[in-house]
């Protein structure tokens, strides 16, 4: 109002209001306007207050999801290039999500069809690395069941190979309608936000495809590798048959053979007598 009573033609200004009656901050935009009679004298000023309070946070959680959108863009094609790159390798994907998630430690564990699990897990330089496959029922610290696609903070973790993690978020990987594996990071000096687990939410849809992918190349690889180990044997019981049967054959011929001279020599041997 000082600012129109002293001729600015419009003063915009947002203003942050709070006293003991409100439960939560309330922000204002005011709008103060000189007013002039006919002479074009200033005689006075009018101000309107607008609440708007609900609009800065609705502008403020846009900007906020267009900075993870933007950071999730940038991890996929991330991802994406490292699997491109190393197509029969996770640990280089793996190395890329820590980096980017700016995290200590990333672990994959994946289920396969006859519950192994496949264990890896590495720090964010790539070093300390673990890699190990157990049956799911003797490391269980949550069950892969019970797991969703959407982001599980826990507190604290006992990885396999006997490390403890405090800080963690754990995300399940989904294959056929399960949850067959799941995604973890930790860090143990800074908790994570609620802006790291839904960006790591997001990140877990777009890594099952290429982890599952690529596991089940290679069980199909592994089942192609038995059924020609199968087949291999099957082709040499063959052959032994064979020989077998050849071999059977063969003492039938000579047997026939052998046995017609035989019988003539056995008559003529009779006639002598």
């Amino acid at each position: 109002l000082v600012k129109a009573l002293a001729g600015a033609s419009r003063v915009d200004q947002e203003m942050i209001v709070r006293n003991a009656s409100l439960a939560e901050d309330v922000r204002i935009a005011v709008r103060a306007t000189p007013i002039r009679n006919n002479d074009g004298n200033i005689t006075g000023a009018v101000a309107v207050f607008h609440d708007v309070t609900d609009a800065k946070q609705i502008e403020i959680e846009r900007i906020e999801n267009l900075g993870r959108l933007r950071a999730t863009t940038e991890l996929a094609a991330a991802v994406a290039e490292a699997t491109q790159n190393t197509p029969d390798d996770n640990r280089p994907m793996l190395l890329a999500i820590a980096q980017r998630l700016d995290v200590e430690w990333i672990a994959l564990a994946t289920c396969t069809l006859d519950d192994i699990v496949e264990w890896l897990s590495m720090d964010a330089e790539g070093n300390h690395m673990s890699t190990c496959q157990f049956r799911k029922s003797e490391w269980v610290p949550f069950d892969c069941d019970q797991v969703s696609t959407q982001a599980l903070k826990i507190e604290q973790i006992k990885t396999p190979d006997g490390v403890e993690w405090v800080n963690v978020i754990v995300c399940g990987l989904q294959r056929d309608e399960a949850i067959r594996g799941v995604l973890m990071v930790a860090r143990s000096n800074q908790a994570f936000s609620e802006g790291d687990m839904l960006q790591l939410e997001r990140l877990s849809v777009l890594v099952a495809p290429a982890v599952f992918t690529r596991q089940q190349l290679v069980e199909s690889q592994h089942q192609r590798q038995a059924m020609e180990a199968h087949l291999n044997e099957a082709r040499e019981q063959v052959d032994r048959l064979s020989r077998v049967n050849t071999l059977g054959e063969l003492t039938a011929g000579i047997a026939h053979e052998l046995n017609q001279p035989l019988t003539a020599i056995v008559n003529f041997t009779d006639e002598a007598h």
